[in-house]
């Protein structure tokens, strides 16, 4: 009984072994061996296999719990194995992220020395573009003073003054100019600085965070595998232990230590998996708290940005409100300006139509005038006609008033010139006779050259006239009043024959 006892130890031990190594390994390994191994083993030899099933005493509550055990070691390992996966791929991410914050903070910094040198560059271009210009300045100012050398010193203190002013205005513009690029600069560099400062001192956090969470799993990790490596050595020396006893002893008080040598190594096992299950539940508690330090974070970060989201929505509306109104005001300024120049383009058509009118009036009006003044120049060339008949008419009186009183002061005066008067009377009477048909007939066309033949012969009628009526007084000067006829007959019959010899050539 005692060698069977041993030996169902000694089995068990060895199965435990193998149920160990198998446990060690996985699911795949245990159906490979028992599926390819064990076939080929027994292929052959049959009977060991029969008496190895003879020989084998079946433990269902032992097997029942080992399989417990099993299934919870195997949980337990998946468990780890999820967890590590897991932390595997937080680890991964954290890098990615601590990667993209570095290649971030990389390209920030680049950007930031890139304005920097930007405008120091600026500056410096600024600078040496204002010195050039000063140089030139200087120079047309030197050229200027060398092609005015006369007046020398009042043109070098003018323009001393004036370059003196020159440059100080200058110079302020300019250091007002540097110092709104300054103040740019600075906003930039500020709002450049503020915006990625909340977000890599949260990443940061996260960053401590997480290295802490992995330094305690690492710890607790090699805690565990300090602990597996203890129990490990102290079940090979309790087995060797073990073993040395039942070949030396076979004393059942070496068998009752023995079981609860076992029994103790089970118990420290169960301490150490619960230990496990503790740090395990720990490092569960501070993923959780971590997660949640880092949703809050998040979520302030998303608060933050949707403040500032709003904030710029509000004034992108603000600004929305002005342009619509820019857009209406600009809008009813354009309706304006159509509705005016509509208006423009009427007053000047009607202004068109009122400047044709007028100029039709006008041109109808000088139509009118014209015609006016042609019937008044044949009125007034029908008047002068009648003038000119009406003085005629005066003339032949006038001569036969004076003929007869010459025919009175021929009377008395001497027989002597009695043939004298006959000739020029009858020499008169042929003249008034052709100067009366003449001007009968050329009436219409001889208005001008009558006029002043008749002012004229009117003249010297005038003239005459006095002498005739003191002849009739004095009868003494019958020469003298036959010597006046003379010249006045002789004056109308050279006055009527130019007349006359006009008209012919006209």
């Amino acid at each position: 009984m005692d060698r069977r006892f041993h030996a169902v130890q000694d089995r068990l031990a060895e199965h435990y072994a193998q149920t160990l190594k198998t446990v060690q390994g996985s699911v795949s390994a245990v159906t490979s061996y028992f599926q390819k191994e064990i076939p080929i083993k027994h292929a052959t030899d049959h009977e060991s296999l029969f008496q190895h099933a003879f020989t084998f005493e079946y433990n269902g509550k032992k097997m029942k719990k080992l399989e417990k055990e099993y299934t919870a070691i195997r949980k337990e390992e998946q468990e780890e194995q999820i967890e590590i996966r897991i932390l595997r791929n937080e680890n991964r991410f954290l890098k990615q992220r601590v990667e993209n914050l570095e290649k971030s903070l990389t390209l920030a910094n680049r950007l930031i020395e890139g304005q920097v040198l930007n405008a120091q560059y600026a500056e410096e271009s600024y600078q040496l573009k204002r010195e050039n210009c000063n140089f030139k300045k200087q120079i047309e100012e030197l050229n200027y003073l060398i092609n005015n050398n006369n007046n020398h010193d009042s043109n070098n203190q003018t323009k001393n003054i004036n370059s003196s002013d020159f440059f100080v205005e200058s110079n302020d513009n300019e250091l007002e100019i540097l110092q709104e690029t300054v103040n740019r600069l600075s906003d930039e560099n500020r709002r450049l600085q503020s915006t990625p400062n909340s977000e890599l001192a949260s990443l940061q956090e996260e960053l401590t965070l997480v290295k802490m969470r992995d330094a305690e799993a690492q710890v607790n990790l090699n805690e565990l595998r300090q602990r597996i490596a203890d129990l490990n050595r102290e079940w090979q020396l309790h087995d060797s232990t073990c073993r040395i006893n039942r070949e030396t002893n076979n004393n059942p008080s070496n068998d009752a230590y023995d079981l609860i040598a076992h029994e103790l190594i089970s118990l420290k096992m169960r301490e150490a998996q619960a230990d496990c299950d503790n740090k395990l539940l720990s490092q569960k508690l501070m993923d959780i708290e971590t997660q949640k330090h880092v949703l809050h974070n998040q979520i302030k970060r998303q608060d933050d940005e949707m403040q500032r989201v709003r904030l710029e929505l509000d004034q992108f509306r603000i600004r929305e409100n002005e342009l619509r109104t820019q857009l209406h005001e600009m809008k009813n300024h354009m309706h304006d300006g159509e509705l005016r120049q509509k208006e423009d383009s009427m007053m000047l058509r009607i202004r068109e139509a009122e400047s044709t009118q007028t100029i039709g009036d006008l041109r109808q009006r000088i139509a009118e005038l014209e015609v006016q003044n042609q019937e008044l120049i044949t009125r007034s060339e029908i008047m002068d006609d009648r003038d000119l008949q009406d003085k005629l008419l005066e003339l032949q009186d006038e001569v036969m008033r004076l003929r007869l009183i010459h025919t009175l002061n021929r009377k008395q005066s001497i027989s002597t010139d009695n043939t004298r008067l006959d000739y020029e009377d009858s020499e008169d009477e042929s003249i008034l006779s052709s100067s009366s048909n003449n001007e009968n007939h050329r009436l219409s066309s001889s208005v001008g050259i009558y006029s002043s033949s008749t002012k004229e012969s009117n003249h010297c009628l005038r003239q005459s006239t006095p002498c005739l009526f003191q002849s009739t007084n004095n009868n003494n000067n019958n020469n003298a009043i036959t010597q006046c006829m003379n010249s006045s007959t002789l004056l109308l019959s050279s006055k009527l024959s130019s007349s006359t010899n006009k008209i012919n050539v006209e």
